[in-house]
């Protein structure tokens, strides 16, 4: 019996050490506090995206306001900036406005616009002074008249040759006829178009062209071009692709022509020859002509570069070209 009580009465000790530990353990001053941390972080997170969000709508409306403030500012600008118009074309449509560049070389960069794809039409622009090209019966009296007169005097065709009277320097009715005939006597030759181009009995660049080059025959070898050489034969060559290259002559091309056009004139009627250095200019002169017609670019007087000039193959073929200079050289000894 004493033994039912005793264990009876341990029993009861452990459940009193047991209690009191569990109260001690769970004291307000030493629970856990698991469950406030809980709270807490919560709360602090609902706080943190409350405030994110916050942030965001702010930026979001902020840049609303920029954009819609730079919309109206480009807005401001717009109305306020002054289009570019173009002109109305005959049709009534409205187009760019074709832009054409200098040809190179020219002093003044002077623009020549070209004529309409495939029109086959012959564009013969009116320049400054009045003066056109090709020449014609109403040309005032000039050089370059003058230096046909006197090539076509000495003419080896015997039938194109200049003989009848005629006035120095104007295209009259005896220079119109010679002219024409040496114009179709050398077309037949090189298979050119001088004629077609110019016109029969008109002074153009093609035509001078022909004229100039026919003081080396029908020679594609000439002694005295080659680059560093210094000959007599130099200002045939520099004046044919004077005419040839260009497609307006201006002051300066006029004055260079005309100091060497003189000079041919010279060597023509046995006067003095000067001889002229194929120097850089004239290997860049070559270059630039030959790049314009569409032959190798060697800056050479080679054998297609002669060919192609006694074929009269000029700048622009089927442009006749302009005198923009502001005078035309008077015949040799007269004022």
């Amino acid at each position: 019996m004493s033994d039912l009580k005793q264990e009876e009465r341990q029993r009861q000790e452990r459940a009193n050490f047991t209690s009191a530990f569990s109260r001690r353990a769970w004291q307000p001053s030493e629970q856990p506090r698991t469950a406030s941390r809980i709270v807490a972080v919560s709360v602090a997170v609902t706080l943190t995206a409350g405030v994110a969000l916050g942030i965001g709508v702010m930026r979001s409306y902020d840049g609303k306001l920029t954009a819609e403030e730079k919309a109206k500012a480009a807005a401001l600008t717009r109305s306020h900036t002054p289009v570019p118009t173009t002109p109305a074309s005959p049709s009534g449509r409205s187009g760019a406005v074709p832009k054409h560049s200098g040809r190179p070389g020219s002093p003044n960069g002077s623009n020549v616009p070209g004529p309409a794809p495939n029109s086959g039409v012959m564009i013969n622009k009116r320049s400054v002074s009045g003066t056109s090209l090709p020449f014609g019966p109403r040309t005032k009296a000039n050089l370059f008249v003058q230096f046909a007169q006197v090539r076509l005097s000495k003419q080896g065709d015997a039938q194109c040759r200049l003989t009848a009277r005629h006035r120095a320097g104007v295209l009259d009715r005896a220079t119109v006829a010679a002219l024409a005939c040496f114009q179709k006597a050398n077309d037949g030759r090189f298979h050119s178009a001088t004629a077609r181009t110019d016109g029969p009995g008109r002074l153009g660049r093609s035509t001078m062209t022909a004229l100039l080059m026919a003081h080396f025959g029908t020679s594609t070898s000439v002694q005295g071009l080659a680059p560093g050489d210094r000959s007599n034969e130099v200002s045939w060559l520099k004046n044919a692709l004077l005419w040839a290259g260009n497609t307006q002559l201006d002051d300066g091309d006029i004055a260079a022509s005309a100091a060497l056009t003189k000079v041919n004139i010279d060597y023509i009627a046995g006067g003095p020859r000067p001889a002229y250095a194929m120097d850089e200019s004239v290997q860049t002169a070559l270059r630039i002509y030959q790049r314009d017609v569409g032959i190798p670019v060697t800056g050479r007087a080679d054998s297609r570069t002669l060919a192609a000039l006694h074929g009269v193959r000029v700048k622009s073929q089927r442009i006749a070209g302009a005198v923009t200079g502001h005078t035309l050289p008077s015949p040799a000894g007269r004022r």
